[in-house]
């Protein structure tokens, strides 16, 4: 599967749009929706959206191809693109290793809501932004 216009646009939401660079709650430089830029980058200023939703779903290529291999269910449009804005969030280390993952996988699909909801924290914080997301994204994989 790949992610839809539905699932980019929950992604586009929460990551904000910034057309300059700037540092991320992780600490690392950042521009466009959400994207970590690499040693090696570098991007003309002020970035338009066109450019950042092109690199958005460039990023979206190796977390689509993660998150189809670690899937042993089958499950719908809406429930991947709510894991791929999960995994957009959180990195795919930590999905691979989430319980949420092992619930899908063992089909408690009764358990997703309260394992998206875990990642709701950043430096040891509730962030509320966070709390919203991963209420969308129940939304979304409830859909």
């Amino acid at each position: 599967m790949i992610t839809s216009q539905k699932g980019i646009d929950l992604i586009k939401k929460f990551e904000g749009f910034s057309d300059k660079e700037y540092i991320c709650p992780a600490g690392k430089p950042t521009i466009g929706y959400g994207h970590v830029i690499l040693a090696n980058e570098y991007f003309q200023e002020p970035m338009t959206r066109r450019v950042a939703e092109t690199l958005l779903k460039t990023d979206l290529e190796p977390r689509q191809k993660s998150l189809n291999s670690f899937l042993k269910v089958n499950i719908n449009q809406n429930q991947f693109d709510a894991l791929i804005s999960l995994i957009y969030n959180i990195g795919v280390d930590n999905f691979r290793k989430s319980t949420l993952l092992k619930f899908i996988n063992e089909r408690l699909f009764d358990k997703v809501p309260d394992q998206f909801r875990r990642w709701r924290f950043s430096n040891g914080k509730v962030l509320k932004g966070l709390v919203n997301r991963r209420e969308e994204e129940i939304k979304l994989w409830l859909s």
